[in-house]
């Protein structure tokens, strides 16, 4: 026996992290008229205290099971996780993705540090790699999700698994075939019906049939891809198991059963070939484990659902790289919608009514969304960028502060010469110059862009006036509708081909 103290719990506690940016929003496949928000930082974690030192993390829970927790776990050995597992589902059973999961998550996190060795090492793992598939969330279109595709394997990956959710199996079809003839055999194909949702026999969106699992399978199958997920309501086993029978493509679900006693159920039954538990609503790794031996048991794969993103993610790469029977880590991975007056807050109002114009046609019908890949992005970002630095036709002009202010409004940018204006005068425009929107600056001209023309035309007006100054300056005459279209053009013949 070590001579070393056991641990013990001293605290339980719950960080808020603060949002760094709001990245954009999405809308769920499974969830027609929903909105799925991406951002960098926010949300929160647990941390599980300990009297030497040792602080365990896991994701965020409903802050109101804290007292409950506290109450089963402090003075307690952290080691015991089945005991503590036992005693938090029966006393402080939350909402899934709000419950207990992180605590739980936690505990494992301090005897991996206590033992110094990482969680897949302790849990027997014998692989310190995993193949993330891509988890693509939007229903898209074929064309989008097809160029998308692309890039993702560009990118390294080997696998992603696509939502079919259209009101016809035909238009689902199509969707697969356009990237499977994009990616020809480079990638894993997965596919998810969303159909399980529910506990019940509705959700939002379109319901399938047995009839249409069973002919959505058989085609699927043809395309060579990897599984068909949660094709038919959550609890209809029995007709999960006759699907098995029918169609040779494996069958994948179980992210939304709760309960270890629900697999046993679906092992017996034989009602899928993958099980994709998820330790947010199996209140942690502990139970999940479980279902991993079950799994190997009966002869099945077993890859978990996401994890909820950030440190369940972590959690779930450990089983993963633990189990031998497990092919794939699922992400999620989907570049978010950007919409038309987000797209173009804070331009010229030229320049953003031509970008919302020329958008247009990216735009669904129904929710006014862009389907923009992050590669169209950045084209976009990089047109709105040289539409405002275009300059053509640079005519010199003479005159008053009101002449410069007349010019503004046509104007990309404006130009005082300096050797036109008093050396006081053309140090008070200069100062002013990093303030409001220099451009850049040369040896004879002071250039101010104007997409923000009359706020600093105005200050360079009121300069010019108190001096009493008449200045020569230049402006560039190609408006920025005949220069956008010029630019507009070429990134059109881009997303043509």
């Amino acid at each position: 026996m070590s001579d070393t103290p056991r641990l013990k719990i001293t605290d339980i506690r719950i960080l808020q992290f603060r949002v760094v940016k709001d990245v954009g929003e999405l809308e769920p496949a499974w969830n027609p008229g929903g909105r799925m928000s991406i951002q960098v930082g926010g949300g929160s974690c647990v941390e599980v205290h300990t009297d030497q030192g040792l602080v365990g993390v896991g994701p965020g829970m409903d802050p109101s099971l804290l007292p409950a927790v506290r109450a089963q776990l402090v003075g307690k050995d952290p080691f015991d996780v089945e005991q503590h597992a036992a005693s938090l589902r029966y006393y402080a059973q939350g909402l899934p993705y709000r419950g207990v999961a992180g605590v739980d998550i936690a505990l494992w996190d301090i005897i991996g540090k206590a033992c110094g060795q990482p969680l897949y090492k302790l849990w027997g793992g014998g692989r310190d790699r995993a193949i993330p598939y891509a988890s693509l969330v939007r229903l898209s279109t074929p064309e989008e999700r097809a160029d998308l595709a692309v890039q993702l394997m560009e990118q390294g990956w080997k696998a992603l698994k696509l939502r079919i959710h259209y009101e016809t199996m035909q238009e689902d079809i199509r969707l697969v075939e356009r990237v499977r003839q994009a990616v020809g055999d480079r990638m894993a194909i997965l596919v998810d019906a969303n159909q399980a949702q529910s506990s019940g026999d509705w959700q939002p969106g379109v319901q399938w049939d047995f009839r249409r699992a069973v002919e959505t399978a058989r085609e699927l199958q043809v395309l060579g891809c990897y599984w068909l997920e949660e094709p038919l309501p959550r609890y209809y086993f029995h007709q999960l198991a006759e699907l098995r029978q029918r169609v040779e493509l494996a069958i994948a679900g179980g992210e939304n059963n709760v309960g270890i006693h629900e697999f046993v159920q679906m092992l017996q039954q034989g009602v899928y070939d993958i099980l994709q538990p998820e330790s947010m609503v199996l209140n942690g790794v502990t139970a999940l484990r479980k279902v991993g031996v079950l799994a190997e048991a009966f002869g099945k794969r077993v890859v978990p659902h996401h994890g909820g993103g950030n440190l369940g993610v972590i959690a779930h790469l450990h089983l993963v790289a633990s189990w031998r029977h497990a092919p794939f880590l699922e992400l999620l991975h989907d570049p978010p919608i950007v919409y038309l007056d987000e797209l173009t807050k804070g331009l010229d109002p030229i320049v953003a009514k031509k970008i919302r114009a020329f958008l247009k046609r990216f735009v669904t019908q129904e929710k006014k969304s862009l389907l923009l890949t992050s590669h169209v992005l950045s084209e976009v970002d990089e047109l709105a960028d040289r539409v405002a630095l275009i300059h053509r036709g640079r005519i010199p002009i003479v005159g008053t502060p009101d002449d410069l202010k007349a010019t503004v409004g046509a104007s990309e940018s404006i130009e005082i010469e300096k050797a036109a204006l008093p050396t006081a005068t053309r140090g008070r425009i200069e100062r002013l110059a990093p303030v409001l929107f220099a451009q850049e600056r040369n040896e004879h001209w002071v250039s101010f862009g104007v997409s923000d023309a009359m706020a600093g035309a105005e200050a360079i007006i009121r300069v010019l006036r108190e001096d009493n100054v008449r200045a020569r300056f230049r402006h560039h005459t190609v408006s920025l509708e005949d220069a956008f279209v010029h630019h507009i053009g070429e990134l059109g013949e881009k997303f043509d081909q």
